[in-house]
């Protein structure tokens, strides 16, 4: 009789145990929630530099199959790509078709013709014919550099950041 006062059972968890394993789990989904939207961030990020260089190589097969000739910045899309198809043509050139992130914004500016102050704002792209990265990218307003060769092109476009956001240029 004494023998089964003592005996304890041991068919289940305590209660501490319980605590100890949701305290863990809860300690995962803390760390999953704070990571998702940097990886958000950084997929985002990726998407936009490929646009970027995609463009560079559109306007660049463009310059290649109309004899050294730019697109006129007024006669190229220069809207929200909606469907991801981009169309860069100019007046008597053959048209260069290709395929970004749909509802990334396209604008097109002539260095030489307009202004070289772009604003860069997110999920736009700018692409500048005539033009070269600078040196120096200011977080609002950057001035690219004109350049007297018509077969430079510069892609400015702003990235997020865990700060806030920053400017990229990718050029040919």
């Amino acid at each position: 009789m004494l023998n089964k006062l003592t005996k304890r059972n041991n068919d289940g968890f305590t209660i501490i145990e319980v605590m100890i394993v949701l305290a863990i789990a809860g300690l995962i989904l803390i760390i999953v929630l704070f990571a998702v939207p940097g990886l958000q961030r950084n997929s985002r990020n990726t998407a936009l530099k490929s646009d970027a260089g995609q463009m560079l190589a559109y306007v660049n097969d463009y310059v290649a199959n109309n004899d050294g000739k730019m697109p006129d910045a007024n006669a190229t899309t220069g809207s929200v790509v909606t469907s991801g198809a981009v169309t860069i043509k100019s007046s008597g050139g053959t048209d260069t078709t290709g395929k970004i992130q749909s509802g990334t914004d396209v604008i097109f500016v002539d260095a030489l013709a307009t202004p070289a102050l772009v604003t860069p704002t997110a999920g736009k792209l700018t692409v500048v014919y005539k033009a070269k990265c600078p040196v120096n990218i200011a977080a609002t307003d950057t001035t690219v550099q004109p350049v007297a060769s018509p077969k430079s092109t510069a892609v400015i476009y702003l990235i997020e950041t865990s700060g806030g956001s920053a400017v990229k240029c990718q050029g040919s």
